[in-house]
């Protein structure tokens, strides 16, 4: 995959017979002046001009200028929702984007190493980061009594483990 693109969100389905999609945005980008995204086809980037956008129902819905039917929008469902890392924004302090996360090696404050970050999911809420390692699947919520520090150059998370977040 790329770095000059980033992954904004996922799509999750369509809506109405014009070609709409749902997408699920990872960050609060919903204020976005969206023109052009992107998405993966057969190992490439395509582009797609935004006809029209609005939040629905804790997604939000996209009409593409290429897109013309359901099942042309059915055929992205599953698929990530990218932009152009030069076209997005500054993050604010404390986020990160996932791709800088994912492989990560997570630590406990007392040095205990968990493992390495899989995958992360946004809830709504708070982003999950999914941790595999010695002691299998952890789920830890990316809040900051949970994440003590993230150093992006050693490619380290420091994380305090809350109690019931692991089985011992």
């Amino acid at each position: 995959m790329s770095k000059d693109y980033l992954s904004v969100g996922k799509i999750v389905g369509v809506h109405g017979i014009k070609g709409d999609i749902k997408v699920l945005l990872y960050n609060d980008e919903e204020r976005r002046a969206w023109k052009v995204v992107y998405t993966m086809y057969g190992g490439r980037f395509l582009d797609h001009s935004v006809v029209a956008n609005r939040p629905h129902k804790g997604v939000m819905l996209f009409r593409l200028s290429d897109i013309r039917s359901r099942g042309e929008a059915q055929e992205l469902v599953g698929g990530e929702f990218y932009l152009r890392r030069e076209e997005c924004g500054p993050l604010r302090k404390g986020e990160y984007y996932y791709f800088e996360l994912k492989g990560m090696r997570v630590r406990t404050e007392h040095g205990r190493c968990l493992g390495t970050v899989e995958g992360v999911f946004a809830t709504g809420g708070n982003d999950v980061y999914e941790i595999h390692g010695p002691y299998g699947e952890i789920l830890l919520p990316a809040i900051k009594d949970v994440i003590l520090s993230v150093n992006r150059e050693k490619e380290e998370m420091v994380v305090h483990l809350l109690e019931g977040l692991m089985e011992e």
